[in-house]
């Protein structure tokens, strides 16, 4: 199904990311740690029952359309509610 990419905001999403290690540590150490804050740019594709979908990448029709698409890569899935903030960027 071919698709517009006009219709699709381009945003950036800066979210909290897991972090582990398998190191031995101490209760001192880990008390002071805190979560890394991850940043995804892509197109915005929807965010329902908690999920947020952006895909980065798309191949462009060959009826030289430049703004059509059919094929989508570089997938992301980020629970929404880790998400800090999202801000839409003009293209």
């Amino acid at each position: 199904m071919v698709k517009n990419i006009s219709k699709y905001s381009y945003v950036e999403i800066q979210w909290h990311d897991i972090e582990d290690s398998s190191e031995w540590s101490n209760l001192e150490s880990l008390s002071k740690e805190q979560l890394p804050i991850a940043v995804t740019k892509g197109y915005l594709l929807d965010q329902k029952n908690g999920i947020t979908k952006l895909f980065r990448d798309y191949i462009r029709t060959k009826d030289k359309n430049k703004d059509t698409f059919e094929d989508i890569g570089s997938t992301v899935i980020i629970p929404t509610c880790v998400i800090i903030s999202m801000k839409k960027i003009k293209l």
